[in-house]
């Protein structure tokens, strides 16, 4: 840093922290290296030249940049399918009555895999009761809402 700006070290802390920030909004909403230039040039008045450097390092390194962005956090895999069996037992040694239906459920989720830079797909299978099914539709809905108020 100081063989850049040998007297203001902050200044280039914080353009740099400018720069990462735009990239990764950049990334994030998809923008081309056009709508980049786009933006950078009349909005930004960067002169061509250096609109032009950022164009090429921005397209080069784009994927990586987007790649590591999916793995900011601690986020779940994203559930991608479901499927779902109903049993019933009618009698066992243990009972001499049932409890009603088993409900078997199987999730299929995917998430992003670093190493080996591609989704990965996982699948969690689960049983409940009727009450345990009821719960979960419950929570999953109030889920919804609060995304839908957020949003």
């Amino acid at each position: 840093i100081n063989s850049l700006y040998n007297s203001k070290p902050d200044l280039i802390k914080e353009l740099y922290a400018a720069l990462l920030s735009v990239t990764a909004e950049f990334v994030r909403t998809g923008q081309n290296r056009d709508e980049v230039a786009q933006f950078l040039g009349p909005q930004c008045s960067y002169s061509a030249s250096r609109t032009n450097l950022y164009g090429d390092y921005y397209e080069k390194n784009r994927e990586e940049i987007e790649a590591g962005l999916v793995n900011v956090g601690n986020h779940l895999p994203h559930v991608t399918d479901v499927s779902w069996k109903i049993d019933y037992i009618i009698k066992t040694s243990n009972l001499d009555r049932s409890e009603g239906p088993l409900f078997r459920i199987g999730l299929q989720t995917e998430k992003f895999d670093p190493p080996s830079r591609a989704k990965k797909i996982k699948f969690i299978n689960f049983t409940c009761t009727s009450q345990e099914l009821q719960d979960l539709v419950y929570k999953l809905k109030d889920a919804l809402r609060h995304c839908q108020r957020i949003g």
